[in-house]
């Protein structure tokens, strides 16, 4: 059993049994963080959006107004769209809500939200 004042603050830390070797870094100076953030995912958003581009055009030159495609876009794309936007909405209203309610019961007063507070909160429920 390890006693506040045996060894030093690495052997605190270090897990119980097998010797393991965690890496810690240590922040660059002037940078929180660690290691550089690579733009790997920003890199491929904007491939998949390239792609999604080209696909379209060439599609609608390759097929036009053909049957198949508007049958591909009723039965698939679409569907998949309605999805898409309802599970992102199934999250986002809740968050917002949320946050509201937070903030508001934060304040404790309601008298010290003020006009401009009451604004924004009507605002944001009839955007929502």
């Amino acid at each position: 059993m390890r006693t506040s004042g045996s060894g030093s603050p690495e052997e605190w830390l270090r897990p119980p049994g097998p010797a393991r070797r965690i890496r810690v870094c240590a922040p660059r100076a002037g940078s929180p963080y660690c290691r550089a953030m690579h733009r790997g995912f920003s890199v491929r958003m904007l491939a998949g959006l390239i792609a999604g581009i080209a696909l379209g055009v060439t599609a609608h030159l390759w097929l036009g107004a053909s049957p198949a495609l508007e049958s591909f876009v009723r039965n698939v794309t679409e569907p998949a769209g309605k999805i898409f936007l309802r599970l992102l909405f199934m999250l986002v209203i809740p968050l917002i809500v949320s946050a509201l309610a937070l903030a508001v019961s934060g304040i404790g007063d309601l008298r010290r939200l003020g006009r401009i507070g009451l604004k924004t909160l009507a605002y944001t429920v009839g955007v929502s």
